[in-house]
């Protein structure tokens, strides 16, 4: 079973307990101080801007969706499903969403906290039928894969024709590589040396002739606030501390 999570060393609480905000966007967005706010704020604004709708954080969701069913969306190695939980709460006139991860711990965290469907399940065989789900997000999952690609397409196998598939991970390159915060490497959960990295997923989707790859690096704000007090460039487009990836299947 080395291509799974192990669960004695998945501490959903390390990914899912820290109160602090990742970028720009979670300023807009209920769950400020979450992580997990500014990766659904960019989700939102990659369907609007799929679908060809000016989006702004004020408007009404369903503009998103012209079909009056709701977007089925699966996470994919929730954890404790906060994901999910901001999702149903704001968005879910929009959204159907489901979490699954293949630990029970973050399922029976879940079932106390978020009532939304959490299914106990391997992320290389999910219990969907071929083009069946609207969106798959898999957050801060596929750095503990020793067969990522395997992970990715299993995704997209779920995933309709013009679905949208969304990942983030922390990021092996990042600028802290070196220092004593470079979480990466303190992780043990983490597959070292790294398999994934901003290269890895461009030629993986790629190869799965996935279109509109759209993959970036990303930082926290005490980031920029080191680089402006050393009188440095924020960071390379590579050494942001976390990837960002977007792909749609063909």
């Amino acid at each position: 079973m080395e291509d799974n999570i192990e669960n004695s060393q998945y501490k959903t609480a390390q990914y899912y307990g820290e109160k602090r905000g990742e970028y720009p966007l979670t300023e807009f967005l209920p769950g400020k101080d979450q992580k997990h706010g500014g990766r659904v704020g960019a989700l939102l604004e990659k369907l609007a801007e799929q679908k060809k709708v000016v989006w702004d954080q004020k408007q009404e969701a369903y503009q998103l969706n012209e079909n009056e069913q709701k977007l089925k969306w699966l996470d994919a190695g929730t954890g404790t499903a906060m994901t999910a939980c901001l999702v149903r709460k704001e968005y879910g006139d929009l959204f159907f969403i489901l979490s699954s991860d293949i630990t029970d711990t973050g399922l029976n965290l879940a079932n106390e906290r978020n009532k939304s469907p959490f299914i106990l399940s391997d992320l290389f065989k999910l219990p969907f039928k071929i083009n069946s789900l609207d969106i798959v997000t898999a957050y801060d999952v596929l750095e503990h894969l020793r067969k990522p690609t395997k992970a990715i397409k299993e995704c997209l196998r779920v995933i309709k024709s013009g679905g949208l598939l969304h990942i983030v991970v922390p990021n092996p390159d990042s600028w802290r590589k070196g220092r004593k915060d470079y979480t990466y490497s303190t992780d043990p959960s983490h597959i070292i040396p790294a398999i994934i990295s901003t290269g890895y997923f461009r030629k993986a989707l790629e190869g799965l002739e996935c279109t509109n790859i759209e993959i970036s690096t990303r930082g926290f704000p005490e980031t920029k606030d080191y680089f402006k007090k050393h009188g440095r460039e924020l960071f390379g487009p590579e050494k942001g501390n976390h990837i960002y990836v977007f792909a749609t299947k063909p």
